[in-house]
């Protein structure tokens, strides 16, 4: 089935990062009873959808990341949409942006290239039809210091 976004309620600033430090910077931005707390998980319990957490924990942060899971291939992400999302945090043009504010939970300047030799297991592995989520930061970060 579709699944209708949730939006933050305040002003939200786009965030890029990896996704476990999206995960942290969002949740450790929330007062403790709501970061330990998922009532959008069946028995409000977390960790049975970790996609779905740290989209939600963000939404409830204020924070705008870029979250498109589908199971179906026409429908799912794709580097495109990737472009099109930093596009418009950089123009302040995403829902509730308030600005063309952006930060990270992950420093670019932390980024190392020898990552990719080097990389633990689950970060990265070479396949045809994959990227992973770390190596689309480091894309993310090589667009905007081309864009900017």
């Amino acid at each position: 089935g579709t699944v209708t976004p949730t939006w933050p309620l305040h002003e939200a600033t786009a965030l890029l990062g990896t996704d476990g430090d999206i995960m942290d910077f969002c949740v450790a931005i929330l007062p403790p009873a709501q970061a330990q707390r998922c009532p959008w998980a069946p028995g409000g319990r977390c960790g049975k959808d970790w996609n779905n957490d740290l989209a939600q924990r963000c939404v409830r942060a204020n924070q705008n990341v870029l979250r498109l899971m589908s199971s179906t291939s026409e429908r799912g992400w794709n580097m495109c949409q990737n472009v099109q999302w930093i596009s418009c945090a950089l123009n302040g043009r995403l829902p509730g942006q308030g600005g063309k504010r952006m930060h990270f939970a992950t420093l670019p300047a932390s980024l190392e290239m020898h990552w990719f030799d080097h990389a633990r297991p689950g970060e990265w592995k070479q396949c045809d039809t994959c990227y992973t989520v770390t190596a689309v930061f480091y894309t993310e970060v090589c667009l905007l210091s081309r864009f900017c």
